[in-house]
């Protein structure tokens, strides 16, 4: 749950930085935030559908 939330992070910390600061997003940097961002909503996504999966599900529940 708080790995997402971590990698979320960076982007908090540039918006800030380029309202704040006013710094400058670079496409080469904009590119690198929307892999960061996808593959991260990716890795939440993956991990909610196999939470929520039946037969995953049933062998939690078997193992002790």
């Amino acid at each position: 749950v708080v790995v997402p939330i971590d990698k979320l992070s960076i982007l908090v910390t540039i918006c800030f930085s380029y309202f704040v600061f006013g710094e400058k997003l670079t496409q080469k940097s904009g590119v690198g935030l929307v892999l960061l961002v996808a593959g991260t909503l990716l890795l939440l996504k993956k991990k909610s559908f196999w939470k929520n999966c039946s037969y995953f599900a049933h062998n939690r529940a078997l193992s002790p």
